[in-house]
């Protein structure tokens, strides 16, 4: 087989490039003749598995125009009714791997019109719903993971026990499109009843991750919690857990449940990171947002105290002055409200300080000098205020002498 294979693929190479000559050289008449011959010849010998060979390489090569011609030429021949099924299968995948999304739609609709009562269907009907979702057709694609499942009622005894994988992808993924059609109500609905099933083909991990922002995003702050919890429980190290404590953090900063959601963000912040070995940036990306976010609310909101441990905290997440100035002017605004003026100055004069370091052309450079203008007025400001309060209190301590006696 291997050395047809060899011949096929050099009659092909002839075949093409005596199409691209013939115009201009007459000799190639010949060729194309010789060629046509040789393949002919093959065709005798086994010219189904020899042509679907043919194709296989095609696909592989990424020559897709070329298998699917071959392929094509193939469904015009006496096949058996397996070939014409493993054929039409064949083909619809290469057609999607080509990214050739409505050519593998019509092989697959094919292929249902003609084997309605084929086991592959239910398969079938499935990468129909994926190639749908893919296309942006998500009610289509809907349509395809539903009739999966009333596929799969029509199946008795082992060959219903085979689909139930399947029925399970076709209900996660009916979640997943859900989800991905911002219908955040029909989605969590979707993605509880799956959690409820058996069987290790269930992430759990990611359709508790999916739930959590359903809940987030329908404001069910209770129910977040919850599923944000459940996942930290079978998943505390995995590249999507920091995101998965942000959103704990913020469902419980919703509930006013302040202490929780500070116990929350501090363990993010200082979690010893093994995890983020593979995903660094993904990992101090979440850390910043969160500490960033919950100690902005904090603060906003008068709890000072709190707010002061996260930014002492996140100050020390990246040395770089673009980062770590910004938080300094919010641990100088925290100390003022704290009525520290001098915890607040030293604050305001690192600023100063660590803007030496970041050069004119930096691409910081624009929003470090706001801060600096910023954290000198604040400078300015807590000294007006001293004197001010000096001079306030000279003038009470002048009145409060008693006038000397005639």
């Amino acid at each position: 087989m291997k050395r047809l294979l060899a011949i096929l693929l050099l009659t092909l190479s002839v075949l093409q490039a005596a199409d691209e000559n013939a115009a201009t050289n007459g000799a190639a008449n010949a060729a194309v003749e010789e060629a046509s011959a040789a393949l002919n010849a093959i065709e005798e010998v086994d010219p189904i598995r020899s042509r679907l060979e043919l194709a296989r390489r095609m696909t592989k090569d990424g020559k897709h125009d070329v298998a699917e011609k071959v392929y094509i030429g193939l469904l015009k021949q006496k096949l058996s009714e397996k070939e014409r099924r493993d054929i039409y299968m064949e083909m619809a995948e290469a057609l999607a791997e080509a990214s050739q999304h409505a050519k593998a739609q019509q092989v697959y609709g094919e292929f249902a019109r003609r084997f309605p009562n084929d086991p592959k269907l239910p398969e079938v009907l499935l990468r129909q719903g994926y190639l749908y979702r893919d296309m942006g057709l998500n009610q289509m694609a809907l349509a395809k993971f539903y009739s999966v499942i009333s596929t799969s009622l029509n199946l008795t005894g082992e060959e219903l026990g085979s689909y139930q994988k399947t029925v399970v992808r076709a209900k996660t993924e009916i979640a997943e499109t859900y989800y991905l059609s911002d219908k955040y109500k029909d989605a969590a609905q979707f993605f509880t009843r799956v959690l409820k099933l058996d069987g290790p083909i269930i992430d759990r991990a990611k359709i508790l991750f999916r739930l959590m922002k359903c809940h987030s995003a329908l404001g069910e702050w209770d129910q977040a919690i919850a599923s944000a919890r459940s996942y930290l429980t079978i998943a505390s190290e995995s590249g999507d857990a920091p995101e998965v404590r942000y959103f704990l953090a913020e469902a419980l900063k919703k509930l006013n449940r302040n202490s929780e959601a500070l116990e929350e963000v501090m363990g993010l912040l200082q979690k010893q990171q093994k995890e983020s070995l593979a995903n660094p940036e993904k990992w101090i990306y979440w850390q910043q947002r969160t500490g960033r976010d919950i100690a902005n609310q904090l603060a906003k909101e008068g709890d000072f105290t709190s707010a002061l441990q996260i930014y002492l905290q996140l100050v020390q997440l990246d040395s770089s002055p673009e980062w770590q100035l910004p938080i300094f002017y919010q641990v100088g605004l925290v100390y003022e409200s704290l009525k520290q003026p001098a915890a607040a100055t030293e604050m305001f004069d690192k600023i100063l300080e660590g803007a030496a370091a970041v050069k004119a052309d930096s691409p910081a450079a624009v929003s470090v000098a706001e801060v600096v203008k910023m954290a000198k007025w604040r400078k300015n400001f807590i000294e007006w205020e001293g004197k001010t309060a000096r001079l306030v209190s000279a003038t009470e301590d002048f009145r409060a002498k008693p006038e000397p006696a005639n």
